[in-house]
């Protein structure tokens, strides 16, 4: 849906934001005109760095379930933005939650929605990082309150539709 509020997926600084393009469409003259903002985001502090495990590969597995390389900084970027959207400029400190534009349809894009892509680096060619999202899915039916949801985490696949409980149907 257009408007629909994007957050903030850690904390960080923003490195670009780009939110004067105006075209929308599946066209070739729209390749390359999308909206966007790129973020950094912070390096885990002393106390996340206790709880990491790391795997044989070097990646780690911390509370914001990404994939990075330990000590690697990782660059998150929100694509297709709405016009004119952007809550944030370059070098502002955002926090986790924070909203930081709205969704849109800009550039080579049929419909509204959010591509959200993690990298290794600002570099044009940067590798890209398979980041796991969190979702509250149900009641925790093991809990004796009654209270709180269930957490759950999936690894989003292209051609899937995803909303805050993860995959869903259309």
């Amino acid at each position: 849906n257009f408007n629909t509020p994007i957050v903030a997926v850690g904390d960080g600084i923003v490195k670009d934001v780009r939110d004067v393009e105006v075209v929308s469409g599946i066209s070739v003259r729209n390749l390359f005109q999308w909206n966007s903002i790129l973020l950094q985001l912070d390096d885990d502090d002393d106390d996340n760095k206790k709880k990491e495990e790391e795997s044989d590969d070097g990646t780690t597995n911390n509370d914001n379930n990404n994939n990075n390389k330990k000590g690697a900084s990782l660059f998150v970027e929100y694509v297709h933005i709405q016009t004119n959207s952007a809550q944030v400029k370059i070098n502002d400190r955002v926090k986790a939650g924070q909203i930081i534009a709205y969704s849109g349809s800009i550039g080579f894009s049929p419909e509204p929605h959010l591509h959200f892509a993690a990298y290794q680096s600002m570099e044009d060619d940067a590798s890209t990082v398979r980041v796991r999202f969190g979702c509250c899915c149900s009641k925790d039916e093991g809990n004796k309150n009654g209270e709180g949801l269930k957490l759950s985490s999936f690894l989003p696949q292209a051609g899937y539709w995803y909303n805050e409980h993860g995959v869903c149907s259309l």
